[in-house]
């Protein structure tokens, strides 16, 4: 374990306990993901698969949906403090922090002179190991208290305890069970060291009446289970304890597997697991920047999506991932969390990405609806913004999967009928039936009695637009002018909520306009609604920094509003100013492609920018994908007052802006096996290899003076003839290298490179390289061929000159 790189390093929380303070705060190990050693100084915490039956258990403590948690932590004494290292110090009162993983390693002091490495690892579904290792420069005494029981949270992960469960304490192991769903779970806690004595505990707080030898009081006293350990450190000299957690259908089996169980070898048993872990970022697109932070941002997305993946169960048929980890979002599939969440997997995997949405869609009730929530055996009563239209269209553009689009096509129309026939006021505008249904909680706009939505309204007329391109691509052409003509007429109506005296969209009650502004006044950017001048008029509010352009923008609210950072009551009774303020990185992504739409491409850049670094400082604190944020200072809302911030998965879309802006890279149409269109938006800063757009793989190169983008064929190419198109948006110059397989390449033609003279294939060699001219896009037309004569003495192919007369006419 000495040759790993600790991950967290929790140090300055040690604490003297005092009444008001719980003494200890929680994170938790859950289902199914590895420590990938690239993540460098950031952390990666998991659980195992056991949770997916509900009965959780891990090895810090836990959290399990809808009932109790197995849990287990350490205390320290030595002299006169006493200190329960807290793992999230992020909230007044102690937390439960979902964050996965196989494993786990910290590192933190206790007290001056004392580190601790501690590692967790889920060794199968049913069994946790924890190896805690123990050194001190000098000689001391010092007291530790292996703490069990089982634990209950609240919607929001307040802790309380469960006074049924009972704690035995028999050779040394802690034993306890509960039932759940009809059966009875036994857990079993064994140490490979023998402990000093053992006792039953009522509360946290009693644990520091242990080592003072006060008696706790006897109503409770089966609580918690508590292993009282006493060691004298030496000098430089590695003390290592290591203890099993095992879950069983029977007492005696839990506690006979757990002593075998605390014997292993923690060292071998961690590295596999490594290893193994391997197996799940093999298609990540490889990115490094010059900033290690954000490489390291750029690899922690990726576990916190891996650590949120969800095998198919009951309603759900396939995989997917949910949609937080908090308390309230285990096991969910949420609407219009998926959309965002799905455009950042298809990077990695088109499959996955897909059945993401189509794991949702199979949520679809006859008449249309799709339930905002969705848990493998029930599903809520309301519905979510209707994006996924434009999330079926990001994936295709770089999958080219077609069938997904048959697939999805009649599934999105149903789903806009539905949100037209129920939620129209009666005069053609659409309000939300919740504000929860919005996904805008507690946002001002529901202040009052607003009945028509700006953002509803807009997210119509943008499905509709991306119906029409679906369509089209199907080959439906009456549907995608149909479809075509209901966005532009959606379009229209959106002007009903335009307030010409202040520039800016307001949502209304009657006909009455409801004056706070909010971020969903600038989402008509998105659909295209406003005119040339009205957009001007948005970016204007967008970039005043008395409105909108805080140090991490868009803030929910602008800040001179009187409700910004003022709390409000949410739907599940707490006071918070959830969309009251802090700044979401969903909204941000539906700001940024309206931006893009209308040619705001440095404003589009900046926000992207913004948003990149404001989860980059949030990600310090627990190395987690926060929920939203303090648009002032970049931290999690949780921690500024009456703030709330939980982890959900949809905060890796920065995984796609951190691609666009950081690499510049994006599709500008879906690739077939003959063609690619690419646009470069950025000049590159960060090295990008094995992005997969369809068949092609592309890579980003900084290395040299002039940036150089190259193109190969994961598979073979089956078509006699293609084209690749490259639009450089920039005013700088890049290289080219296009790599195909063993077949030959013919050029046909090609445009936007300087002079003839600047291209050319290398000698009995399948390698194209061209330099781009400034502001230009490089069309290349080529044939793949076995023959080797040279180009003027080849016959034309008559599907190639049908190909090349096609392209440029």
């Amino acid at each position: 374990m000495t040759d790993l790189e600790w991950v967290l390093d929790v140090s300055g929380f040690v604490h003297r306990v005092k009444p008001e303070n719980k003494g200890f705060e929680v994170s938790e190990i859950a289902p199914a993901l590895d420590l990938d050693p690239k993540v460098g100084g950031f952390s990666v915490k998991c659980i195992p698969a056991f949770w997916k039956t509900r009965e959780l258990f891990t090895g810090l403590a836990g959290i399990i949906h809808l009932g109790p948690a197995v849990s287990s932590w350490w205390g320290f004494c030595s002299g006169d403090r006493v200190a329960h290292p807290p793992y999230t110090r992020l909230y007044e009162y102690p937390k439960m922090v979902l964050a996965t993983s196989d494993s786990m390693v910290v590192a933190y002091r206790p007290f001056k002179g004392v580190r601790v490495q501690q590692a967790h690892l889920c060794y199968d579904s049913v069994s946790l190991l924890v190896d805690t290792r123990i050194t001190s420069p000098y000689k001391r005494k010092v007291k530790l208290a292996l703490v069990c029981g089982i634990l209950e949270q609240d919607l929001i992960g307040n802790i309380t305890f469960v006074p049924a469960s009972r704690c035995r304490l028999r050779d040394g192991a802690i034993a306890t069970s509960f039932s759940r769903f009809g059966r009875e779970v036994y857990f079993s806690w064994a140490p490979s060291i023998r402990p000093s004595s053992g006792t039953l505990i009522e509360s946290p707080r009693d644990v520091s009446r242990i080592f003072r030898g006060d008696r706790p009081r006897s109503r409770y006293d089966r609580n918690l289970g508590v292993l009282l350990f006493e060691l004298d450190l030496d000098p430089g000299i590695e003390t290592s304890i290591v203890y099993s957690c095992v879950a069983s259908d029977a007492e005696q089996k839990s506690r006979r597997r757990s002593r075998e169980l605390a014997k292993t070898n923690f060292d071998e048993a961690f590295a596999y697991h490594l290893r193994r872990s391997l197996g799940a970022f093999i298609n990540v697109p490889r990115f490094t920047h010059r900033d290690e932070d954000l490489t390291r941002l750029y690899y922690l997305i990726w576990q916190r999506l891996r650590a949120s993946y969800q095998g198919g169960a009951g309603r759900i048929p396939y995989p997917y991932v949910r949609a937080a980890s908090g308390p309230w979002g285990i096991d969910a599939l949420a609407l219009w969390d998926s959309a965002f969440i799905a455009q950042t997997l298809c990077l990695k995997d088109f499959d996955l990405a897909e059945k993401q949405i189509k794991s949702l869609l199979e949520q679809q009730f006859e008449d249309g609806f799709i339930p905002h929530g969705n848990l493998p055996h029930a599903c809520s009563c309301i519905t979510q913004p209707p994006i996924l239209a434009w999330a079926c269209w990001e994936i295709y553009k770089y999958s080219g999967d077609k069938p997904f689009l048959y697939y999805a096509y009649p599934k999105l129309v149903k789903h806009l009928r539905w949100i037209e026939r129920n939620r129209d006021r009666g005069d053609g505008l659409l309000g939300w039936a919740t504000p929860d249904e919005s996904g805008l909680d507690n946002s001002p706009v529901f202040d009052g009695a607003t009945d028509a939505h700006v953002d509803l309204n807009v997210e119509v007329a943008s499905s509709y637009e991306h119906l029409s391109r679906i369509a089209e691509r199907l080959g439906l052409t009456r549907e995608a002018r149909k479809w075509k003509a209901l966005s532009h007429e959606w379009n229209r109506r959106v002007q009903r909520f335009w307030d010409e005296g202040e520039g800016f969209y307001y949502p209304l009650s009657g006909t009455d306009f409801v004056r706070v502004k909010t971020v969903t006044g600038l989402f008509p950017l998105l659909s295209g609604a406003p005119k040339r001048e009205q957009a001007e008029r948005l970016v204007s509010h967008l970039r005043s920094p008395k409105e909108f352009w805080t140090a991490y923008p868009v803030p929910s609210v602008a800040i001179d509003e009187e409700t910004f950072l003022k709390p409000s009551r949410s739907t599940d009774g707490f006071s918070t100013i959830y969309w009251r303020g802090p700044t979401w990185i969903p909204t941000n992504a539906m700001v940024i492609e309206g931006l893009r739409r209308y040619g705001f491409l440095e404003t589009a850049r900046d926000l992207a920018m913004k948003s990149i670094m404001m989860v980059k400082e949030a990600s310090r604190y627990g190395c987690l994908l926060w929920e939203n944020f303090d648009p002032l200072t970049a931290k999690p809302s949780g921690l500024i007052p009456y703030g709330r911030s939980d982890e959900t998965a949809w905060t890796a879309y920065v995984a796609k802006l951190m691609l666009e802006v950081l690499v510049g890279l994006e599709p500008m149409d879906a690739p077939t096996d003959s063609s690619l269109r690419l646009r470069v938006s950025a000049h590159p800063s960060g090295c990008l290899e094995g992005l997969r757009i369809g068949r092609w793989l592309v890579s980003v190169s900084v290395e040299s003076e002039v940036p150089r983008i190259s193109v190969s064929r994961s598979r073979p190419v089956t078509s006699p003839a293609g084209c690749i198109e490259i639009l450089n948006k920039t005013d700088g110059e890049f290289a080219f290298t296009l790599r195909l397989d063993s077949r030959r390449l013919g050029i046909a033609r090609i445009t936007g490179v300087e002079t003839r003279e600047d291209y050319g294939i290398d000698e009995g060699k399948t390698e194209l390289y061209l330099k781009a001219l400034r502001g230009e896009a490089i069309k290349v037309l080529f044939e793949t061929e076995e023959a080797q004569r040279p180009w003027a003495q080849r016959p034309w192919s008559g599907t190639f000159k049908q190909f090349i007369e096609g392209y440029y006419k």
